[in-house]
């Protein structure tokens, strides 16, 4: 029996310095933690982002105009706006200056609003005349 009893505590503490389970499952735990508070994050901080939409549109009929649309949930702002220059070589002088003007800019587009950039001339007058069309 004492021999039966001394193999049963030997067995025991065999078992007891075998690979330790409990701190594997704490670590895993940790670590999957960890991996879910980071994808949250991530998921956060693009939902608080801004978000941009740029439309041609045509305003009161035939009014060629360039819409930005902040369509996300925080403010915007256009630093810097870019045209093709041989398409705006084509518009009038006035209009050329002002969008040459827009290369450095500053304007804050808040959500759910639009800024309308208009090139002062009709859609039909692009489509017919102006040989660079974007």
């Amino acid at each position: 029996m004492e021999e039966l009893l001394e193999r049963l505590v030997i067995a025991v503490e065999q078992q007891n310095s075998a690979f330790p389970w409990d701190s594997v499952i704490s670590i895993l735990a940790l670590i999957a933690s960890w991996v879910t508070i980071f994808f949250l994050l991530k998921e956060r901080s693009e939902k608080n982002r801004p978000y941009m939409q740029i439309s041609f549109e045509l305003v009161r009929s035939t009014l060629a105009c360039i819409v930005l649309r902040n369509v996300g949930t925080v403010p915007l702002e256009v630093k810097s706006l870019m045209f093709n220059e041989t398409f705006t070589k084509q518009l009038q002088a006035k209009t050329q200056e002002r969008l040459k003007k827009k290369e450095s800019t500053s304007i804050v587009i808040f959500p759910n609003q639009k800024w309308v950039i208009s090139f002062d001339t009709n859609v039909f007058n692009i489509i017919n005349d102006f040989e660079e069309k974007k």
